[in-house]
């Protein structure tokens, strides 16, 4: 989907790959969907940060009104979203017009 858009993706389906990517590559945004658990979420984005300083999140939820409780968050998507919406909202995070 996003290779579509001309990104450089790697998905992953655990917290654990997520991190074991992290420590062995160097990426620019980490787009993440957060559900009912949000505090667990908050906590992937948390260490995220603090493996690769610098790193853009863009978090997808159909729960924004927590937003600004969260500053290591750089952008939300509001679910449910389209693949314009989402390129539109990675061309900005990536951009710095954040």
């Amino acid at each position: 989907m996003l290779e579509s858009q001309g990104y450089i993706a790697a998905g992953v389906e655990t917290t654990s790959r997520a991190f074991e990517v992290l420590h062995g590559v160097r990426v620019d945004a980490m787009f993440i969907g957060l559900t009912q658990c949000e505090h667990e979420g908050m906590e992937t984005i948390n260490t995220a940060k603090r493996l690769q300083p610098g790193l853009k999140v863009l978090v997808a939820s159909g729960s924004v009104q927590w937003a600004s409780t969260y500053p290591s968050v750089d952008l939300f998507l509001r679910k449910p979203f389209s693949l314009d919406q989402l390129s539109t909202a990675l061309d900005q995070l990536l951009s710095n017009r954040i």
